[in-house]
């Protein structure tokens, strides 16, 4: 079997050179050959989005590169062309080629620079715009109707699914606009049917050719996971957030799953928090829109409050690189196109993610939150006015108050590096350690306000009498760190690949549970019910539930 793969090498940080190859393998993977590179020269290399085969010819074969436009081989790979007369907008992200016309071939082809679709009736030698109907798409993938060539389908970054009857001649909404879809099939058997996959929320099933939509994933996983928080008074009651998902509740302990998406303007959630005086209040911190706020008592929508905090209007990633929590969205797409504007907009203050969101145990009426790229707001009032706390321009991945004292908080900051420590309530700001660091979380050890424990991208550390000492998991990414409730020498971390436990405080480590290896945790939460059961929220797989004893 003849089987074409294209692929993606490392890269200057999201730009060229890419190290874009497609491959060939004739004997059914046995054996890979290179048959197309160094698309836009060696300054590029240039990668490939998608490729397409001609259904009735299958010597023909075409490519939709990253910002090259479209490539095509007549002899099987053998040799490439460039076929871009009329395309104006290179960006191209999927091939779709009508089955039912054999040569010349009908192409369409979407790009990805908001400028629409592309026809072809000449195997690629002409193009034209279709673009009635399309306003400031980002398409990421064509589908065809194979039993009806003129529905074609976009997925699309902005817009979620639009359709067209005619070939392309005029486009409308069909569905799941709320949605970032990075995949589109018709069912093949019965057109009546698509799928669609989402990043960050999982699968959907259209009917009806689209006009409507129900989620389709009993026994699906792959979800981004940010946290989790368990209601105090029922221990079955569980709400999780989800980067791209929104968030969706539970009412058996987590077997089953529902979204509880009402009037939540920002499906990209960083932390869920209950308010510590009234556990039916819930807030969502948003990458995009600020804090969202529901009162699960009374009903299940969501108000956007906090008009004072800062919201992310720039759309950068969240995450740099580097970052552990970094995966495709910030890699790849979408935000290639905006990297060369990303100094200028990263120094706006009201372009920013909320990450962490503190409330002190002295005073409930004092929260602080932790942003991207804006450093530390603070609250009086429980949340409902803010003001800047400091640390202004810089990321704060996690945020900890003294349980005695809500004047004095520690920040792991992503600029600069380390742990930054203020007494004052954020009026001012010293650094207080790990500056060669990468910090990514914070806890308290228990008894001991003035000593903490750190997660960097160096393994685990705990500060004792003014001095930071590495305590096991030398050149392993920590990412999450929390306490068992019960047993105060228990340390949990979650790491870039999968969890430790020490069970006496950090002399010695065990990897633990083995599921969960491979994946990157996010949270780590505890029934307040009933602390032997712990949560963890990853990066890939959702939710998971364990038990320690």
């Amino acid at each position: 079997k003849i089987v074409y793969i294209s692929t993606r090498g490392d890269s200057n940080n999201g730009g060229p050179p890419w190290n874009g190859i497609v491959y060939k393998s004739s004997n059914g993977g046995g054996k890979w050959l290179p048959v197309l590179k160094n698309v836009g020269g060696s300054s590029q290399e240039d990668w490939a989005y998608a490729l397409d085969i001609h259904p009735n010819k299958p010597k023909i074969i075409y490519a939709a590169t990253h910002e090259h436009g479209v490539y095509r081989s007549l002899d099987s790979g053998k040799s490439w062309s460039a076929v871009n007369s009329g395309i104006s907008d290179m960006s191209t992200r999927s091939i779709a080629i009508d089955p039912s016309v054999q040569v010349p071939a009908t192409l369409y082809t979407g790009v990805w620079r908001k400028t629409g679709v592309f026809k072809s009736i000449t195997s690629g030698d002409s193009w034209w715009l279709e673009s009635n109907g399309l306003k400031d798409e980002q398409i990421f993938h064509v589908a065809i109707d194979p039993l009806q060539p003129s529905y074609l389908y976009l997925a699309t970054f902005t817009h979620g699914v639009i359709k067209t009857k005619n070939g392309g001649n005029s486009w409308f909404r069909s569905g799941l606009r709320d949605d970032q879809i990075i995949a589109l099939v018709v069912n093949p058997k019965n057109n009546k049917i698509l799928y669609a996959g989402t990043q960050g929320d999982g699968l959907f099933k259209g009917k009806n050719k689209g006009e409507t939509w129900v989620h389709s994933q009993s026994g699906i996983t792959a979800s981004w996971a940010t946290s989790l928080v368990v209601h105090p008074d029922d221990s079955n009651l569980l709400f999780a957030s989800l980067y791209g998902g929104g968030v969706v509740k539970s009412i058996d302990g987590g077997q089953t799953w529902e979204d509880f998406n009402d009037n939540l303007g920002d499906r990209y959630i960083h932390q869920l928090v209950l308010n510590p005086q009234n556990s039916d209040i819930i807030y969502a911190l948003t990458d995009k829109e600020g804090m969202y706020w529901c009162d699960i008592s009374v009903g299940s929508s969501w108000l956007k409050i906090g008009d004072n905090l800062p919201n992310m209007a720039s759309g950068l990633p969240t995450f740099d690189v580097d970052h552990p929590f970094a995966g495709w969205q910030t890699l790849v797409e979408p935000f290639e196109d905006i990297i060369e504007n990303a100094m200028s907009q990263a120094a706006l203050a009201k372009d920013s993610a909320l990450l962490e969101m503190r409330f002190a145990q002295p005073d409930p009426n004092v929260v602080y939150m932790g942003t991207s790229n804006a450093g530390v707001y603070k609250s009086i009032d429980g949340g409902t006015s803010w003001q800047q706390g400091g640390l202004s321009g810089k990321t704060i991945w996690d945020l900890l108050v003294a349980p005695n004292d809500s004047a004095q908080l520690y920040a792991a900051v992503d600029q600069d590096g380390g742990v930054w420590a203020s007494s004052d309530g954020g009026g001012t700001w010293e650094r207080f350690g790990l500056g060669d660091y990468k910090v990514y979380a914070l806890a308290h050890v228990p008894g001991s306000p003035v000593s903490l424990y750190a997660g960097t991208n160096n393994g685990f550390y705990q500060i004792e009498n003014g001095e930071w000492q590495q305590k096991g998991l030398a050149g392993i990414v920590v990412t999450a760190v929390v306490t068992h409730p019960a047993h105060p020498d228990w340390i949990i971390v979650g790491t870039s690949n999968g969890s430790y436990i020490s069970r006496n405080g950090g002399a010695t480590w065990r990897k633990e549970p083995d599921v969960l290896n491979g994946k990157t945790i996010t949270s780590i939460s505890f029934d307040p019910n009933n602390p032997s059961i712990i949560y963890y929220s990853t990066t890939s797989h959702g939710v998971f539930k364990a038990y320690l004893y």
